[in-house]
């Protein structure tokens, strides 16, 4: 009678990859915990918990904590571009960037925690390692600030490297007024900035239009 070869088994491997839900839903609550504590500080054993995989699917899905945070990243960013082109579209430029500002703001109201922006975050944690999470964090911003220059673009035949500096300044400024909500900032104080950010931007816009005329 043969006997039955038995190995050691690997907790990471003790289970198949999980379904398409549960993969979003993981991936989901991955992104509050990433959110909240970063790369380094979020631990396996906190990600198992937190996405509810067992140890094998994660493994499996993932193969390691920085793959799922990428993962995280991807999810983040693309609702954060899909965000950017709606409040931008939403109205014939400049309007248009008034409730992109807007956005900002009420993105704070919904948020139960002042996190600031992900993207933001990921950036600065990773600047002096420039990694993968920092290319890709990067990645997503440059794709919003392409979507504002877009925007911009598309209401006139203006000097396009004009354009293409107010779509920088607007990106530094959302992204700013992100790391002012995070640092606990009272809620008129944001939006007192917010206004001076905004009105800036437009007198800019505004002068563009008249340079061109001229």
């Amino acid at each position: 009678m043969k006997k039955l070869r038995t190995t050691r088994s690997n907790p990471l491997r003790q289970a198949g990859r999980p379904h398409k839900r549960e993969h979003h839903t993981a991936v989901q609550n991955a992104l509050e915990l990433f959110w909240d504590r970063g790369f380094e500080g979020a631990a396996v054993s906190d990600l198992v918990q937190s996405t509810g995989l067992l140890p094998g699917s994660l493994y499996g899905t993932f193969k390691n904590k920085e793959n799922l945070f990428i993962a995280t990243l991807r999810l983040y960013g693309e609702r954060a571009v899909a965000e950017a082109q709606r409040s931008l579209r939403s109205a014939p430029a400049p309007a248009g960037i008034k409730n992109f500002f807007a956005t900002i703001i009420n993105r704070q109201k919904l948020e139960s925690q002042r996190r600031g922006c992900f993207l933001v975050k990921t950036v600065i944690e990773n600047a002096v390692a420039k990694n993968r999470l920092h290319k890709m964090a990067c990645h997503y911003l440059n794709l919003i600030e392409n979507e504002i220059y877009l925007y911009l673009k598309s209401s006139g035949s203006f000097d396009d490297a004009k354009f293409k500096e107010i779509a920088k300044s607007i990106i530094c400024n959302v992204w700013g007024l992100r790391v002012l909500q995070a640092s606990g900032a009272p809620n008129a104080v944001v939006q007192s900035v917010s206004r001076q950010m905004l009105n800036s931007t437009l007198s800019q816009f505004i002068t563009v239009g008249q340079s061109d005329g001229n």
